[in-house]
């Protein structure tokens, strides 16, 4: 991917206003960045038949991937980034048991882990300032379970579906701004 960012601030008194700051009048802000993604996601899932009324289903996968790419910004605080390189082996699985005690009822419980592609942010402005770091995105990791019911009622007519989970999420990227600072929250 690349992009091209041309900015042009109008030469009155509207950047201020907004920005907060009278330095953004008239200004301009080229950025360009390059990003590059390589990526290769072996997967494996299969069920188990314990009994005629109970499964246990199980899935692995691993997201291998290389990301990288540059961030030059030039104007405003001229900044360049040099070329990034970041390698990230994402592991994912899931394990279900179904047990089904009657032939329209089924009760199951489900685990899973996950995490999520990071990467390289190619347009952060406060870059300068924040260091190198500031680019990389952590991968997001999540870990669930649940508990459920399934029901067929009524010759078929009718289903029930109920159930509870709960989700952990760890280094979630929120996409939002305060409008203060115009930096990520």
């Amino acid at each position: 991917m690349e992009t091209v960012a041309h900015t042009r601030y109008a030469n009155s008194v509207l950047p201020a206003l907004f920005l907060d700051s009278a330095a953004f009048k008239g200004l301009d802000i080229i950025r360009l960045g390059t990003l590059r993604d390589h990526m290769i996601s072996p997967f494996a899932q299969g069920t188990w038949h314990v009994t005629d009324r109970i499964d246990v289903t199980a899935g692995v996968r691993a997201n291998v991937q290389e990301k990288s790419g540059q961030f030059i910004r030039y104007n405003r605080v001229p900044f360049n980034s040099g070329y990034l390189t970041e390698n990230h082996t994402l592991p994912s699985g899931t394990l279900t048991a179904t047990w089904r005690p009657a032939a329209d009822w089924s009760v199951y419980a489900a685990a899973s882990y996950g995490e999520k592609s990071g990467g390289l942010n190619i347009s952060a402005g406060a870059a300068r300032q924040a260091r190198l770091d500031s680019l990389f995105i952590k991968p997001e990791r999540a870990r669930s379970g649940e508990i459920g019911v399934k029901a067929a009622l009524a010759d078929d007519k009718a289903k029930l579906k109920a159930d509870v989970f709960l989700t952990e999420i760890a280094d979630f990227r929120p996409r939002a701004t305060t409008s203060r600072t115009s930096r990520p929250t």
